[in-house]
């Protein structure tokens, strides 16, 4: 009997040790699996959440691009309202009269432009002006050496650096004007206000919070798709 006694004390106590066992293994095997639900939640999420930023980086890169080819547009359009052939291969100068009838048409057909002139490649003397809310502007002699210029006589179009004037943002264009032989016999240049890139950009929001800037060397703002600031930091080497 007290044998017996013995073996079922020793049963119970072995029974119970391995309820308890069965217990925390059950308990541990729970907790694994919740963890391993947990992760495959997280990496789930994490997924999504990667590839929605992947998604909005494109679109704000897509949006961005536009933006750009709408400005390259723009100056493109600029320089090529700017070229002038003269079809005539004898005529190697344009009279006065001629000149300032297509200064005047230039002007009239482009808002943005504030000045036209004609220059002589001899000296650098405009022959001919207009400016816009002047009657009769003052002819200048620019030289040869003026930048826009000296690119025209060289045979390149000239898109000048940016620059403020009444707080508003300009930049000088110039063309070479050939005859039908593309011999050099005249220079137009003139001065554009870039308030009319403000379209291009305004509606170009990156998002809730996101804005695009079209800035100058130093900072200034000359466009953008935000009203806060009109000057933003520029890295500087």
């Amino acid at each position: 009997a007290t044998l017996e006694l013995k073996d079922n004390i020793i049963v119970s106590i072995f029974s119970a040790i391995t309820n308890r066992l069965e217990r925390k293994l059950a308990l541990l095997l729970s907790l694994v699996a919740v963890l391993a639900l947990a992760v495959l939640g997280w990496l789930a999420i994490r997924t999504v959440t990667v590839a929605r930023q992947q998604n909005i980086a494109e679109l704000e890169w897509q949006l961005t691009n536009q933006s750009v080819d709408r400005l390259r547009k723009f100056i493109d359009d600029k320089i090529e309202n700017f070229r002038i052939v003269v079809a005539d291969p004898n005529v190697n100068a344009i009279g006065y009269e001629q000149q300032t009838f297509i200064l005047s048409g230039h002007l009239a057909s482009d808002p943005s432009l504030v000045e036209l002139s004609f220059i002589q490649p001899s000296d650098g003397f405009e022959t001919a002006r207009v400016v816009r809310g002047y009657e009769k502007p003052i002819h200048r002699v620019l030289g040869l050496d003026e930048p826009a210029v000296a690119a025209a006589l060289r045979g390149q179009n000239y898109f000048g650096p940016v620059f403020f004037t009444d707080n508003e943002p300009r930049i000088i264009l110039s063309s070479p004007v050939v005859n039908q032989q593309g011999s050099i016999i005249g220079v137009l240049r003139g001065e554009a206000n870039l308030r009319a890139v403000a379209p291009l950009i305004a509606q170009s929001n990156l998002g809730q919070t996101g804005f695009l800037y079209v800035v100058d060397n130093n900072g200034r703002v000359i466009a953008s798709s935000s009203q806060a600031g009109s000057i933003l930091p520029v890295a500087t080497d």
